[in-house]
C-alpha cells in the first residue's frame, strides 16, 4: 500500500483547494485534518479554539496522526501549524509523502483575505487584527515555520496560479507513488 500524499504550508498556500483538485484527478479520497477535528469535536475550528485554546487544538492534530489508518492511497490536507509539533512532524516524515507548498506571506495573506470575505470568521488566527497587524503576523508565522516546512522531501512553488501548482503536484504524485 502506498503512503498518503500530504500537503503542508502556510494558510493561504492552497492546501485545501489543491487537495480536492488532486483527489478528484487521481480518484483518491481527500481527508482534511481541520474537517476531521470539526467532526471529532462537533465544533468549528474557530469555536473550538475560542473555547479550549490552541494547545487543545494541537492535541487533536496529534490525535489525528495517532489514529489515522487508511488502506488505500489518499490525499491529506493539513492546517498550517500541523507540522510544528514533534509528534505530527515525525508522522508526516515517516507515514506520508509530504509536499510543502511554498508561498510568499504577502500572497498567502491576499488569498486568505479573499477567502475570509466569502467565509467570515473561519480562521481564528485572523480575528480582531488590522491589515497591518495581519501582514506582520503572516511574516512572523512564515519565519517561524519556514525551517520546519523546508525539511519535507517535496516542495512546490505556490506563488503562481493554483492550476500551475496543480500540474506540478500531479508530477510529484506520480514520483511519490513509485517510491
Amino acid at each position: 500500500m502506498s503512503k498518503p500524499l500530504c500537503l503542508v504550508g502556510m494558510m493561504g498556500s492552497g492546501k485545501t483547494h489543491l487537495a480536492l483538485q488532486l483527489g478528484k484527478h487521481l480518484h483518491w479520497p481527500v481527508i482534511d485534518t481541520d474537517a476531521w477535528i470539526e467532526h471529532h469535536t462537533g465544533s468549528t475550528i474557530a469555536n473550538f479554539v475560542l473555547n479550549h485554546g490552541w494547545d487543545k487544538f494541537r492535541e487533536l492534530e496529534a490525535l489525528f496522526s495517532e489514529e489515522f489508518v487508511y488502506k488505500q492511497p489518499c490525499i491529506i490536507s493539513t492546517g498550517g501549524g500541523f507540522p510544528m509539533q514533534e509528534t505530527t512532524f515525525q508522522w508526516l516524515v515517516g507515514s506520508c509523502h509530504t509536499i510543502y507548498l511554498r508561498v510568499r506571506p504577502e500572497l498567502a495573506l491576499e488569498r486568505v483575505l479573499k477567502d475570509e470575505q466569502q467565509t467570515p470568521g473561519k480562521r481564528p488566527m485572523m480575528k480582531n487584527k488590522t491589515e497591518t497587524e495581519l501582514s506582520q503576523f503572516f511574516q512572523k508565522l512564515y519565519l517561524e515555520r519556514k525551517e520546519t516546512y523546508e525539511q519535507f522531501p517535496f516542495s512546490v512553488e505556490a506563488n503562481r496560479s493554483l492550476d500551475e501548482v496543480f500540474r506540478d503536484l500531479i508530477e510529484i504524485a506520480a514520483i511519490a507513488q513509485i517510491k
